[in-house]
C-alpha cells in the first residue's frame, strides 16, 4: 500500500513516459559500452544552370564543407532494494514487489529521457529540441493587447497566423528540402486555439490551421509548459536558460534520440542477511539532429 500511495503521488503530474519515442528515431549503438557519438555537421553551397547544348562549360560546381563533432553519453544511475518480509507480505496481496519496484526505477530515468528530449542540458552537452545549436528561432510576434506576444492575448486571425509561422517556416527557410511534421503546443496554447472560433468561420483556429495544414500533426505536450520547466525536481536536468514557453516544430526525418545504453538492470547484491538491492542505469546522449533547420521553436506564446 505504500509504494502504491509513492506512485499515485507521482502520477499527480503527469508527463508521458516514453514520449520521446512518438517522435524521434530511437538510436542505440552497440553494446552500450560507446562514450560518445559522432554528428556530421555540413554545409553546401553552389547553383544549378541553364544550358543550350550539351557541353560541360558554364556547369557550377556544388561544394560541401564541414566537419564531425563528437558527442558524449552520459551515464544515469539509481537502485532499488526489497527484503524478504516485505516479499512475504507483498505476495500475499497478489502484488510483485520486485515489478514494481523496478517499473519505479525505471520511471525516473524516462523522466529524464522525456526532459533531455525537449530541454537538453547544456551543462553535459546535450542537446534538447529547444536547446539545439543553429535551429531556426524566433520571438511571437508581440502583435497582441497591450503590444504581448502571448497567443491568448491575440485576436483569432493573428493565432492562427502564429501556428501558420509554426507550419511553414522549416520549407520556407530550407527551399523546400525539409518541412514540418509535428508541431507541439503547451496545455495552454492548444487549449486556447482548440477552443477560439475564427473571426468569419464556425472553425476554431486549430481546426482552421488544420484545413489548412492537413500535412502537419499538432500535439499537446505538458512537458512545453513552464510549470513543467520550472519543477524544483527537474531543476538539475532542464537547462535554467530556457525562460519562456515553446511552440516547437520539426521534420521527424531528421531527429535522432540517442541511446547508448537502454535502461539495464545489473544483478542483485546482499546488503545484509535479509535485504538485496538492485542497480539500475541507462545512458543517453541527448539529440542528434542531422539538420539543425529541421528544427523551429517559436518562443514566448505564452507565460
Amino acid at each position: 500500500r505504500q509504494l502504491e500511495e509513492v506512485l499515485s503521488a507521482e502520477m499527480a503530474d503527469k508527463p508521458t513516459l516514453g514520449l520521446f519515442r512518438q517522435f524521434a528515431s530511437l538510436i542505440q549503438q552497440g553494446d552500450g559500452s560507446a562514450d560518445s557519438f559522432v554528428v556530421p555537421i555540413y554545409d553546401h553551397a553552389g547553383d544549378v544552370a541553364w544550358v543550350a547544348n550539351r557541353g560541360s562549360s558554364g556547369v557550377p560546381d556544388v561544394t560541401l564543407a564541414g566537419a564531425e563533432k563528437r558527442k558524449p553519453y552520459h551515464e544515469l544511475r539509481n537502485a532499488f532494494s526489497w527484503d524478504l518480509r516485505e516479499a512475504q507480505q507483498a505476495a500475499r496481496g497478489d502484488f510483485s514487489l520486485l515489478t514494481e519496484a523496478r517499473r519505479a526505477a525505471q520511471r525516473y530515468h524516462e523522466l529524464v529521457w522525456n526532459r533531455t528530449f525537449f530541454y537538453g542540458e547544456s551543462s553535459l552537452d546535450l542537446d534538447g529540441l529547444v536547446n539545439l545549436p543553429n535551429r531556426l528561432n524566433e520571438l511571437s510576434p508581440d502583435n497582441g493587447t497591450g503590444s504581448s506576444r502571448y497567443i491568448d492575448q491575440k485576436t483569432p486571425d493573428l493565432a492562427a497566423a502564429d501556428l501558420f509561422t509554426l507550419c511553414d517556416t522549416i520549407a520556407q527557410d530550407t527551399d523546400g528540402a525539409y518541412a514540418a511534421t509535428d508541431v507541439m503546443l503547451t496545455d495552454e496554447v492548444y487549449d486556447y486555439v482548440d477552443t477560439t472560433r475564427m473571426t468569419d468561420t464556425a472553425a476554431t483556429v486549430l481546426e482552421y490551421v488544420r484545413s489548412k495544414r492537413g500535412a502537419v500533426t499538432f500535439h499537446r505536450v505538458i512537458e512545453l509548459g513552464a510549470s513543467y520547466r520550472t519543477n524544483a525536481r527537474n531543476s538539475a536536468v532542464i537547462d535554467s536558460s530556457v525562460g519562456s514557453t515553446f511552440g516547437v516544430a520539426f521534420d521527424r526525418s531528421v531527429v535522432r534520440f540517442m541511446a547508448g545504453l537502454s535502461f539495464t538492470v545489473t544483478s542483485p547484491v546482499q546488503i545484509d542477511p535479509f535485504r538485496y538491492q538492485f542497480g539500475a542505469m541507462s545512458r543517453i546522449g541527448g539529440i542528434k539532429c542531422v539538420k539543425p533547420l529541421g528544427v523551429f521553436t517559436l518562443q514566448e506564446m505564452a507565460a
